[in-house]
């Protein structure tokens, strides 16, 4: 999804539905884990659809920190 916002053009009109299912991911990331970096994207995604892409870019930068730091140490495992 992230992806899809940033390499692509969205039409306005599809902003908050994109926004939303953003929002549902992260509050259940959240919920998850609470009090994890996913908590101040989902606090900062909810009526902010002009900070859309820029949240989405920084959300995808954070993610792939993440991914990098898991595959340095081998022995954390991704729980899904």
């Amino acid at each position: 999804m992230l992806d899809r916002v940033l390499c692509g053009s969205v039409d306005i009109s599809a902003y908050y539905r994109i926004a939303r299912e953003l929002v549902g991911l992260l509050e259940a990331l959240n919920a998850a884990c609470p009090g994890s970096v996913f908590a101040y994207y989902y606090i900062h995604t909810q009526g902010y659809a002009r900070y859309l892409k820029v949240i989405c870019a920084d959300l995808r930068q954070q993610i792939k920190s993440v991914d990098q730091y898991r595959r340095q140490f081998h022995n954390l495992r991704l729980v899904e």
